[in-house]
C-alpha cells in the first residue's frame, strides 16, 4: 500500500485563503484462508485485491477578523477496485456438511436408502466418497472430487465530486450561528462474474457450488448515477467566560452501493443511500484545575444499510435494513490535583436500535442492536509525575477500560450462546521523557487482568452455521524507545 498527499495554502488577501489537498492511494492484496477454521478442508478461499484512488480538494476561507466568517470549494474522488476470490473445496466435504444440514431431505432416510447409516453421510472427517445426487439421478457411483474449484471477482468504480460551503456569523459577542451546506454527484460502474471451468459441482450438480456464478461465467455490469445535498446548522453560545453551549442538527448520507447479487434477476442490488438526522445539544466548562464537557443526541436513520447472507446465491448481499433510532449522551473531564497528579474520566451511554416498522412495515431486524455497539462505555485514569528535573521526567499512567455486551452482526445472534459480555481492561505505562520531548523510552502493560473476550465471531463461517471466533490478545508487556525529530 502506498500514498501521497501534497498541500498548498495561497494568502490571497489579508481576508483570503486559498488552500488545496491532492492525494494518490493505491493497494495491493494477496490472502489464502480456511474460513471455517476446523481443518477439514471444506473450503478454502483466496482474496486477490487492488485498488486506487485519487482526491483533489479546493477550498477557499474567509476571516477578516470581522463577525462573518465562511468557508466553501469543490472537491474531486476517484476510486477503482478489483477483488477476485477463487475458492478450493473437498466436494465429499460439502456434501457431508449440506446432509447434516438437512439440504437433500431427513439424513436417516437418506441413509436408509443407500443402505448406510445416517453418521456415514454426516461425517465431515471421512465423508461418503460418492455423490448422492448421482445416485438419487440413476448415474452410478459418481466420485467426488478433493479439488473442484470456483472463482468469483467484482470490481467496482466511483467518480464524484462535491460543492460545499459553510459560513459562520457572530450575531453578538456571546452567539455564533453556522450552516453549511453540500452538494454530491457520483456516477458508479459494478461489474463481476463468477463460474468455474470444471464443469457443474457433483454436490448439486448446479453451476457453483459456493460462490455466486452467472451464466457461463460471463461478466455482467451495471451503471447507475446518484446525486444528494447534506447540510448542518450549528448554534454556539458562551454563557460566561467559563460555559460554552451548543446546539446543531446536520444531516448526513453514506452513498448508494451497487453489489454483485446472482440472486437478484438483475445480477444486481442496489441499497439506496442511508440518510441519517441527527441532533445534538452539549456544553463546555472550564475550571482552575481542570474542565467538565457533555452533550447529549438524537440520530433518525432512513435505509440503514447492513449485509445479510443470502443462501440462494451463497453471497453477502447489501441490504435496506429499514428505519433505526439512535440516542444517548457523553460526558468527559479532566482534573488536575496538585501539581503531580492529573484524572481523567470519560462516560457514555449510547442506545441504537432497529425501529418496530420502515413505511408502515414490520421490520426484520425491529428491536434489534446495532453490532458492536455498546450501551455503557467508561473510562478513567491518571497521570502521575513521579520525578522532574533538567534531564527530563518519569510519569506513571493507569488507565481502566470497560464496556457493557454487543453483538457481532445486526441479526443480534448469539452463536452457540455466545455474545461478547461486559468485560473491562487495565493498562499502564511507565514513561521517561527527555526535557526537550526529543526521546523517551517506557515500559507498557496491556490487559494486566488477563482478561478473555472476544473482538469477532461469525465470519464467514457464521454463513454455514459454523462460526469462526477471534480471541482478543492476552496480557501483554512491552518496551517502548522513540526519538520525535
Amino acid at each position: 500500500m502506498q500514498g501521497l498527499t501534497f498541500l498548498t495554502e495561497w494568502e490571497l488577501t489579508d481576508a483570503l485563503q486559498l488552500s488545496t489537498i491532492t492525494a494518490y492511494r493505491d493497494y495491493d492484496s494477496l490472502e489464502v484462508f480456511d474460513p471455517i477454521g476446523a481443518g477439514i478442508n471444506f473450503v478454502n478461499f483466496a482474496e486477490d485485491a487492488s485498488g486506487r484512488q485519487t482526491s483533489h480538494e479546493m477550498r477557499l476561507t474567509f476571516d477578516d477578523g470581522g463577525r462573518l466568517t465562511a468557508f466553501g470549494g469543490v472537491a474531486y474522488f476517484y476510486e477503482a477496485n478489483t477483488q477476485r476470490v477463487p475458492g478450493i473445496y473437498n466436494e465429499a466435504v460439502a456434501q457431508a456438511f449440506f446432509v447434516s444440514t438437512g439440504a437433500f431431505g431427513d439424513p436417516n432416510v437418506l441413509g436408509g436408502l443407500l443402505g448406510v447409516p445416517a453418521s456415514a453421510l454426516t461425517d465431515l472427517r471421512n465423508p461418503f466418497p460418492f455423490s448422492i445426487a448421482a445416485l438419487a439421478g440413476g448415474q452410478g457411483f459418481v466420485p467426488l472430487r478433493p479439488n473442484y474449484t470456483e472463482e468469483s471477482a467484482n470490481a467496482g468504480r466511483t467518480e464524484s465530486w462535491d460543492v460545499f460551503a459553510d459560513v459562520s456569523y457572530a450575531v453578538t459577542d456571546r452567539l455564533t450561528l453556522t450552516g453549511g451546506l453540500r452538494y454530491t454527484n457520483e456516477d458508479k460502474v459494478a461489474s463481476g462474474y463468477g463460474g468455474t471451468a470444471m464443469g457443474p459441482n457433483r454436490v448439486t450438480f448446479g453451476p457453483a457450488l459456493i460462490l455466486p456464478a452467472t451464466p457461463n461465467g460471463a461478466e455482467v455490469s451495471e451503471t447507475a448515477s446518484f446525486d444528494a445535498w447534506t447540510w448542518r446548522m450549528v448554534a454556539a453560545y458562551e454563557l460566561n467566560d467559563r460555559v460554552n453551549t451548543w446546539l446543531s442538527y446536520a444531516r448526513g448520507r453514506r452513498p448508494d452501493v451497487i453489489a454483485l447479487d446472482t440472486g437478484s434477476p438483475t445480477f444486481f442490488s442496489i441499497a439506496p443511500a442511508e440518510i441519517v438526522e441527527s441532533l445534538e445539544a452539549g456544553a463546555f466548562v472550564s475550571f482552575d484545575r481542570g474542565n467538565l464537557s457533555g452533550s447529549i443526541f438524537r440520530a433518525e436513520y432512513e435505509n440503514f444499510q447492513s449485509a445479510v447472507f443470502d443462501p440462494t446465491s451463497n453471497t453477502f448481499a447489501p441490504t435496506n435494513a429499514g428505519n433505526a433510532t439512535q440516542y444517548g449522551l457523553e460526558l468527559q473531564g479532566d482534573m488536575r490535583i496538585g501539581e503531580e497528579v492529573n484524572v481523567f474520566f470519560t462516560y457514555a451511554y449510547n442506545l441504537a436500535t432497529f425501529d418496530s416498522t420502515s413505511g408502515g412495515q414490520p421490520q426484520a431486524l425491529a428491536g434489534n442492536r446495532f453490532r458492536y455497539s455498546p450501551e455503557h462505555a467508561l473510562s478513567f485514569g491518571t497521570r502521575i509525575r513521579l520525578a522532574d528535573g533538567p534531564w527530563g521526567e518519569v510519569t506513571f499512567l493507569p488507565s481502566y477500560t470497560w464496556q457493557s455486551h454487543i453483538y457481532f452482526d445486526n441479526d443480534n445472534q448469539e452463536f452457540d450462546g455466545v455474545r461478547q459480555d461486559s468485560y473491562g481492561l487495565l493498562r499502564a505505562r511507565l514513561r521517561y521523557e527527555t526535557a526537550d520531548g526529543g526521546r523517551f523510552a517506557e515500559v507498557f502493560g496491556n490487559n494486566l487482568t488477563d482478561e478473555r473476550y472476544l473482538i469477532d465471531a461469525g465470519n464467514t463461517g457464521g454463513a454455514f452455521g459454523l462460526p469462526t471466533f477471534i480471541a482478543a490478545a492476552p496480557r501483554t508487556y512491552g518496551i517502548r524507545l522513540g526519538v520525535n525529530f
